[in-house]
Order: structure tokens, then C-alpha cells, then sequence
């Protein structure tokens, strides 16, 4: 193992380019107005991994012809909060621990997990599971293999081939598909929700007096409305698209908080 680790002064929110074959990728933050980068794994690949500062943009790329996993570069990237990641990773963990404005995060194998809120994030996984806290704006999500969790989002796009995808809460509006997996949304208080699973349970809790237009169809499961009524002025109206070929469907009463 073998540690190369440069620190740089940044002005403003930075954007990061992030690049590796092989190995773990970590963002964190601290309250400097430096950027320090830790590079550690294979000797010959720590040494030649092309680090560049402009004005802009801090790319970090470690990139080698042969895909041999088992030669690894880690990096980890300590920054003042806000600014943007991009990082793309072809076999190993993302984890982002500082407070950002946008990610964009891509790993053919590992998993992806987000501490702290963030505005927007675009995230493809191959293999892996995603884990994320608040999404204050627009969430793009893309995975092959792996379940999804998130805390609360505004709104939220998420495709996955094989993986259950759990929001406990959405603000605004959501379009989930699942071709393998359940669809669990605790708390639903948007305008617009689409939920589609071809193998998998699917759960829906709405808030109190909220209008719903809903469009449920199951082929071989059981569907079950277990909303408890409500009085009080209507809070506003949704648009529910919800269907599963093999699974059941349950509609249930969210809390208005």
C-alpha cells in the first residue's frame, strides 16, 4: 500500500471529477478552505493517477488499460461543504459524508450511500445497494442489482431490474419501477405518484385529506384500502398510479408530519 496525499487551496464551492477502476471512493468535509487528497492502493497506480486543480474543476483519475480489480487505488477527498461530485467507480463503495449541492455517482459493482443532505443527485448502479438521506430536490436513480432507501425526497425518479426501493417520505411527486422487487412509500404527500412492479409487494401511505385519483390493478394479488378516514379541509390533490403482475397492493393512512 502506498500513500500520495496533496492539499490545495480551493476558493468558493468546489467541483470534483472522480475516477477509478478499482477501489473505494469517500467525500468528507471539514471546515478548512483546502481540499486535501489521500491516495492509497497499488504503488505503480497511486503514482501515475493524474490529479489536476484549475479554477473550476479538481479531477482525480486513476485509470489503468487492463480491468485487474485486484489492483486498487482508494481515494479519499477531505473539502469545505457545497460544490459538486462527480464519481464514477468500476468496482467498489461511493460514500459522500459532507454536505454538497450535487452528486452525480456511478459504480458498475459497490455499493453508494450518502450521509448528509443534498439538493440533486444522479446516481447508476450495476450491483449494489443505494443508500440516501434527505434530497432536498430532484433524485435520478438507475440500478441493475441492489435496493434503494431514502429518507425524504422532493421528487424522485427510480428504475432498478432487481431490488426493493423503500422512500419514507416524498414532497412532491415519484416514478418508480421495479421489474424484481417491493415498493414501499411510508409517507405520500406529492401531487403525482406512478409505482410499477412486475414481481413484488407494493405499499402506499397517504396523508390525511389529500384528494387521490388512483388507478390500482394487480394480476395475482390481493388488493387492500386500509386508509382511515379523516375529517378535516382537503390539503390538496394526487394523481395514484400503482400495479404489480405478481404481488399485493395496500393503500394505508401516512401521519400529515
Amino acid at each position: 500500500m502506498t500513500d500520495r496525499i496533496e492539499i490545495h487551496d480551493v476558493a468558493g464551492e468546489p467541483a470534483f471529477d472522480i475516477q477509478t477502476n478499482a477501489g473505494d471512493v469517500l467525500v468528507k468535509e471539514w471546515d478548512q478552505s483546502t481540499v486535501k487528497i489521500e491516495l492509497s492502493g497499488d504503488p505503480t497506480l497511486v503514482e501515475a493517477a493524474v490529479i489536476d486543480v484549475t479554477t473550476d474543476l479538481i479531477t482525480i483519475h486513476s485509470r489503468q488499460r487492463s480491468r485487474v480489480f485486484s489492483r486498487r487505488v482508494h481515494i479519499t477527498v477531505t473539502t469545505p461543504p457545497g460544490g459538486s461530485v462527480r464519481a464514477r467507480v468500476g468496482a467498489g463503495t461511493i460514500r459522500i459524508r459532507a454536505h454538497m449541492n450535487d452528486l452525480a455517482l456511478e459504480s458498475g459493482a459497490g455499493d453508494i450511500r450518502v450521509d448528509e443532505t443534498v439538493k440533486d443527485v444522479t446516481i447508476r448502479v450495476g450491483s449494489g445497494d443505494i443508500v440516501l438521506p434527505t434530497i432536498s430536490g430532484d433524485a435520478h436513480i438507475s440500478s441493475a442489482s441492489g435496493d434503494v432507501r431514502i429518507q425524504s425526497v422532493s421528487t424522485a425518479k427510480i428504475s432498478t431490474a432487481a431490488g426493493d426501493v423503500r422512500l419514507n417520505n416524498v414532497e412532491r411527486s415519484a416514478r418508480i419501477k421495479s421489474a424484481s422487487g417491493d415498493i414501499t412509500v411510508r409517507r405520500f404527500a406529492g401531487t403525482d405518484l406512478v409505482a410499477k412492479t412486475m414481481s413484488g409487494d407494493v405499499g402506499i401511505g397517504l396523508i390525511p385529506n389529500l384528494e387521490v385519483e388512483a388507478s390500482v390493478k394487480t394480476m395475482s394479488g390481493d388488493f387492500r384500502n386500509r386508509i382511515t378516514p379523516s375529517s378535516g379541509d382537503r390539503v390538496g390533490t394526487a394523481s395514484l398510479q400503482v400495479s404489480s403482475f405478481s404481488g399485493d397492493i395496500t393503500l394505508t393512512s401516512a401521519n400529515a408530519e
